[in-house]
């Protein structure tokens, strides 16, 4: 069976702090793109994996989701997997996270495992903190924690998406150790009360005037291409104009359709 892994961009991402595991605490909307990964499953002897674009071992998300959920249920999960990539890596679009959700809600279904959503999205955020987002029904939410916290809501956002994908990729792990080294943390009173603007706007179909990421200060400052594209798109009458995650892609939103679709740009 075919399946359709959608891409996410932020509609607001704000660091708290640096936890004593290392990783960090954030405040962040989630919001599903219509720009998907393809992934056929079919039941086979055993597992097995390809990508056309990633890779093809232990280092897949999918690869380590399949564990975990053989693992949680004890049985066998012989599933063929077939990844056909259109969303790029390292550019802030979740698409290795949405592949992981994907693969585990596919998985569920074919083989009847008979998994809750609540069980799925517990398998979900020992792959990635961003996968339980991926499991939900919902096209939008609130995150916390490490993003694996949810308040999901659905978003009535409207528009044309355009995703511009520069030339380079962006470490999460470089990114988040310029926070640090910089200390551009948000208290967490103040993250939350525009996350709850934006999903008030969001539900209402409006660009929120309090919607930005912390990571603009670090990546888009650093990056010439992507101020000239930031640039270009709010003198072209984008309502927004911003980093997705980490980066590198950035994302602007004209508002011209009554409904959400995209355009994709690449430069490489």
């Amino acid at each position: 069976m075919k399946y359709l892994a959608p891409g996410k961009i932020n509609l607001g991402l704000w660091v708290i702090r640096k936890r004593d595991d290392t990783y960090h605490d954030i405040v962040t909307v989630f919001h599903k793109i219509p720009l998907y990964d393809e992934i056929i499953v079919e039941e086979a002897s055993d597992f097995k994996i390809s990508c056309d674009m990633c890779p093809e071992s232990k280092e897949n998300s999918v690869y380590r989701a399949y564990k975990l959920l053989r693992d949680k249920t004890g049985k066998d999960i012989n599933l063929s997997v077939k990844i056909k990539k259109k969303i790029p890596s390292k550019a802030g679009l979740g698409g290795g996270s949405s592949d992981a959700a994907t693969f585990i809600k596919a998985a569920n279904e074919i083989l009847s495992l008979g998994l809750s959503q609540e069980e799925m999205m517990d398998i979900g955020k020992n792959v990635g903190a961003d996968v339980p987002f991926f499991i939900l029904r919902e096209n939008a939410a609130i995150g916390e924690g490490l993003g694996d916290k949810l308040l999901p809501f659905h978003s009535h956002l409207a528009g044309l998406l355009e995703i511009y994908r520069p030339s380079f990729g962006i470490s999460t792990g470089w990114a988040y150790s310029m926070i640090d080294a910089l200390s551009i943390y948000t208290p967490y009173k103040k993250a939350i009360k525009k996350a709850l603007l934006i999903m008030d706007d969001l539900k209402r179909g409006k660009v929120s005037k309090v919607i930005e990421n912390v990571f603009e200060k670090i990546v888009v400052e650093q990056h010439e291409e992507l101020q000239e594209y930031k640039k270009d798109a709010l003198m072209k009458g984008a309502s927004l104009s911003l980093l997705s995650g980490s980066g590198s892609c950035m994302f602007s939103i004209y508002p011209k359709d009554n409904v959400l679709r995209i355009r994709y740009i690449e430069d490489i």
